[in-house]
């Protein structure tokens, strides 16, 4: 078994959408601090078990619903090995500071990869701002063009966040889409948070619950 280390305790990528908001009830809803219910969660398979909290603080006013995210410790991608030497890319790549790592790719043991829920918890946004009107809006960043779209359902407890970054790399141009959906329990004591992340060679998944702290 191979595994390949990624710290989480940096800032990964920031977005800026300061757009008029047509749903305060759901930044109304959704206010306040959140961090990862282990008890509630189910962390024996896909999740990465070094992962030790998240936690998300989300606010807003009638023109921005902001969300700042942290991921505490770290994770592993962990393959299986077989004895068939078989070339992966590792496309979980790093923002950091206007400089992004290009994907590598090593010959492991077999071919596939078994994210485990890591490489979505890699691409966490830590601080974002969207409106959620559900319009795509497009960023032009130094790592290339990014285009977000954020939307409210009816009720207002339940939201849906589309990211495709087109990032560039000494290997050529890259698409990034990140689909994440949150809907909140009845009691509004806790949120469902699923997101998936997909590259042109792998696909990756994590949900996680959360428990409202404050």
């Amino acid at each position: 078994m191979k595994n390949i280390r990624f710290s989480l305790l940096f800032p990964l990528f920031i977005l800026g959408i300061a757009v008029a908001a047509n749903a305060q009830s759901a930044v109304s809803t959704f206010a306040g601090n959140w961090q990862l219910d282990k008890e509630k969660t189910y962390t024996a398979k896909d999740f990465p078990q070094k992962l030790k909290n998240y936690k998300m603080s989300v606010s807003g006013v009638e023109d921005a619903f902001n969300v700042k995210s942290q991921i505490d410790g770290t994770v592993e991608i962990e393959t299986a090995g077989t004895g068939d030497i078989t070339p992966v890319t590792q496309s979980a790549s790093r923002v950091n500071n206007s400089q992004m790592q290009t994907p590598t790719t090593s010959t492991v043991g077999t071919g596939k990869i078994n994210y485990g829920g890591t490489m979505a918890a890699f691409f966490t946004v830590n601080n974002a701002t969207y409106n959620l009107n559900g319009e795509e809006v497009k960023i032009e960043t130094k790592q290339g063009l990014v285009r977000v779209k954020a939307k409210a359902d009816k009720s207002g407890k339940s939201l849906q966040f589309t990211t495709i970054r087109r990032m560039k790399t000494q290997n050529g141009e890259m698409e990034i889409t990140t689909r994440e959906t949150w809907k909140l329990a009845e009691d509004g004591k806790s949120l469902r948070l699923q997101r998936t992340v997909e590259t042109p060679s792998a696909r990756d998944e994590i949900v996680m619950i959360l428990s409202k702290v404050g």
